[in-house]
């Protein structure tokens, strides 16, 4: 039968010291990806075009129209004036043809300030209307 040898205090300070460097090694390498994984989820801005303003601000329109389902914004016609944002702010300018309250159809025009706050900006609920003007008339302040 082999006789055991005893262990050595010198060798299990070294297995100590050496588990010690592999978990500082890991514990370094799990920080370091931490940092890089905020950075990859902290979305990104950027800001919706000028199309997806445009047809937010229809929706803001239509939400003051008395027939809004009569509502045609004559998008093949003509572009509408829409200016490049600074600050997730834009201005459209356009016109409209809707039912009046007697039933007519008139050309109407407007300006519409909105804000862009966050989000998927195909949700009307991620935009802030800031002005409407319909026909020289303020709407919205």
């Amino acid at each position: 039968m082999a006789t055991q040898q005893p262990i050595k205090p010198i060798g299990c300070v070294a297995f100590f010291i050496m588990g010690f460097l592999i978990l500082g090694i890991i514990k370094c390498a799990s920080c370091g990806s931490d940092k890089a994984t905020d950075t990859q989820t902290t979305p990104t801005y950027d800001p919706p075009s000028n199309s997806m303003a445009y047809i937010q601000s229809m929706d803001f329109v239509k939400q003051y129209l008395k027939s809004p389902s009569t509502a045609d914004f004559d998008k093949f016609q003509a572009d509408p004036s829409v200016t490049t944002p600074i600050t997730n702010e834009y201005v459209v300018s356009y016109h409209f043809d809707a039912e009046n309250s007697f039933g007519a159809k008139i050309r109407s025009t407007y300006t519409c300030s909105l804000k862009f706050l966050a989000g998927d900006p195909a949700d009307i609920n991620n935009w802030e209307l800031e002005r409407l003007i319909i026909d020289g008339q303020e709407i919205k302040k």
